[in-house]
């Protein structure tokens, strides 16, 4: 993953990625395997990973895949954080990723405005 010729991904490690502030850090719901970052379902605490970089502009793209019942997404542009427990609710845009066809609600539909009044 690159950004502004950033990598914010090593392929190997979570390093430079973090999903909680302070106190016992438990482990996150996220590993490095294989050059990809992925979930782990049913392993660790279900968090966000967020990025220790931050930016203002910038051109974001990103690869994924999901499995048949993916509910996932990548939030940008945050104004703030919630906190609910040790896990971080960022607020803020997401591109949200499923995989259910036949589960796509209008608020799971992304939109995006490329010539703004």
């Amino acid at each position: 993953m690159l950004l502004l010729g950033l990598e914010l991904f090593d392929g190997k490690s979570l390093k430079g990625w973090y999903w909680t502030r302070g106190g016992a850090v438990p482990a996150p719901s996220w590993e490095a395997r294989d050059g990809v970052l992925r979930t782990t379902p049913g392993v660790g605490k279900e968090v966000y990973l967020l990025s220790e970089a931050e930016f203002e502009d910038f051109d974001f793209r990103f690869e994924w895949r999901a499995e048949a019942g993916a509910n996932s997404g990548s939030k940008y542009r945050i104004q703030m954080y919630g906190e609910s427990g040790q896990r971080l609710e960022p607020v803020g845009l997401e591109y949200q990723i499923t995989g259910d066809p036949k589960n796509r609600r209008p608020a799971m539909v992304g939109l995006s405005f490329w010539n703004p009044l």
